[in-house]
């Protein structure tokens, strides 16, 4: 907005700067304070409930038993269903140059 300032002072170009500088003011405002308030308002955001499901789980993880032991491999048994390979998808080549 400050760059159109010295236009304000030509006598043909002086009306499109306050334009400009005016148009940019209110797209700021627009964007950084009327858009996160009206998308907080319409799906009901509130200020600290996303901290308090990320403490829940915090508290969830630190409240485990200590003393249980902990697999090497990093799973408690191996899996107990199979799992049936997918169709195969078809990748199209480009061709070299």
């Amino acid at each position: 907005m400050l760059a159109f300032i010295p236009l304000t002072q030509s006598v043909f170009w002086g009306s499109m700067a306050y334009t400009l500088i005016g148009g940019t003011a209110v797209g700021t405002v627009l964007i950084l304070v009327f858009l996160p308030a009206l998308y907080a308002i319409w799906f009901g955001v509130r200020p600290g409930a996303a901290t308090a499901g990320a403490e829940q789980l915090i508290h969830s993880y630190i409240s485990l038993d200590a003393s249980a032991p902990v697999p090497i491999s990093g799973l408690a048994e191996p899996p107990s269903q199979t799992v049936e390979p997918t169709a195969a998808i078809a990748i199209p080549q480009c061709a070299a140059e």
